[in-house]
């Protein structure tokens, strides 16, 4: 079974600091085995919560984003950053 690390990136600058410093983890990260999915927050259609609360008598959010998808690359990853 493959090691499995989500690295998330939430700066609108991903060649500043924070993305410098995240690029050199996950090369290591990757030197080690580690299966790495990257995913850019800023880039990614996100929208604000409402308060609705559907989502905790659903499972589901009411807003038809990139937050689903980003749910399940959580759920399957072993390692977050």
């Amino acid at each position: 079974m493959s090691k499995k690390l989500l690295a998330l990136l939430g700066s609108p600058h991903k060649d500043g600091a924070t993305g410098t410093m995240l690029k050199y983890v996950l090369q290591e990260a990757e030197q080690q085995g580690w299966q790495i999915t990257s995913i850019n927050l800023y880039e990614q259609n996100i929208g604000y919560c409402n308060g609705c609360r559907t989502c905790i008598k659903t499972g589901n959010c009411v807003h038809k984003d990139d937050v689903q998808e980003i749910s399940r690359d959580v759920y399957y990853q072993q390692l977050y950053i």
